[in-house]
């Protein structure tokens, strides 16, 4: 984990030099292809994403923007956890839940996983709080679930005069708390941030207010630099759910949408990535194609047996059932 340098004009959070950006391969844009280029160049796309699928002994998959968008499954999401079986951890920069708690939430929307399979930006901030200032006076400006959860690790939280604040995903942050907050970090407390986003894709296709949006105000008011900021990119994430699958780094494959952070957080432990959305670097466009069957009578349209994948398609549902 490094410390954290301040930078208000990134899409995704702080900018984390231009090194952390590069994208992964170079954007095309396949609208500007001849039609039978542009589905020649989707299947040649969606053939390597599917070979990654099959090489890959373990699997970092994102959660939003990935398995799901705001309350609504993503397609191709429950086929992902089906091929990854029991290989996976789902990593995310979520910072108001619990593991339990959201493992809940996730099997109410159909998509059924086990607390143990989650690594979450929020709880790991929580823990690490824990460890690194035991007995302080500790601060919690997130939801009452982590609020909760440092208690039960035995963290004397408090509101009043704390020596340490730990900032995450607040749907409730006001005027009055960013004011206290400040004044509390102006008279010597210490900040952590769960996670640098700003925002998350919303079900409406809008944007969803994150903790980055709050560090920033908080940032701009106290003027305090939080000691860390815990969420991708940076590895904590990615070496805790490495430890938990026991595989290495080399053999397995993160899945997310977002560059700044999927992206760069594999790249700085050399870790495979497959990016899947509609940045201009993303490997795939959707998780869906990559377990669609090669058998026109199963997809019910045998008038368009290419559907923009051509020969390729199904690749991974047969290195699933392997």
């Amino acid at each position: 984990m490094r410390h954290f340098r301040s930078s208000r004009s990134a899409p995704y959070g702080p900018a984390w030099g231009s090194e952390d950006v590069v994208p992964l391969q170079p954007p095309v844009d396949e609208a500007a292809l001849p039609a039978a280029i542009a589905r020649d160049f989707i299947a040649r796309r969606i053939q390597a994403a599917r070979r990654q699928l099959a090489s890959a002994t373990g699997f970092v998959i994102d959660l939003d923007g990935t398995l799901v968008s705001g309350s609504q499954l993503m397609p191709g999401a429950k086929e992902l956890l089906e091929h990854a079986k029991d290989r996976y951890a789902i990593v995310s920069n979520n910072s108001r839940d619990t593991a339990v708690t959201l493992a809940r939430k996730l099997g109410r929307l159909g998509l059924r996983t086990k607390p143990e399979h989650m690594v979450l930006a929020g709880e790991q901030a929580v823990r690490l709080m824990i460890e690194r200032y035991p007995g302080s006076r500790v601060r919690i400006v997130a939801s009452p679930v982590l609020a909760q959860l440092a208690a039960a690790l035995g963290g004397n939280v408090v509101e009043h005069e704390p020596e340490v604040i730990l900032l995450g995903r607040d749907v409730h942050f006001s005027y009055q708390r960013l004011t206290s907050v400040a004044n509390q970090l102006r008279r010597g407390a210490t900040l952590m941030v769960a996670n640098p986003d700003l925002s998350h894709p919303a079900a409406d296709g809008g944007v969803t207010p994150e903790t980055g949006s709050l560090m920033s105000a908080v940032i701009a008011c106290a003027g305090v630099e939080p000691v860390c900021v815990v969420g991708k990119p940076e590895p904590l994430l990615f070496r805790e759910a490495l430890r938990r699958l026991g595989t290495d780094a080399s053999t397995t494959l993160v899945i997310g949408d977002n560059p700044l952070t999927d992206g760069a957080g594999a790249r700085q432990l050399a870790m495979q990535c497959l990016l899947v959305g509609r940045d201009a670097s993303a490997n795939v466009s959707s998780l869906a194609p990559l377990f669609e069957s090669d058998d026109p009578s199963e997809s019910g349209d045998e008038n368009h047996p290419d559907d923009g994948d051509g020969e390729h398609a199904g690749a991974a549902r047969r290195a699933a059932s392997q």
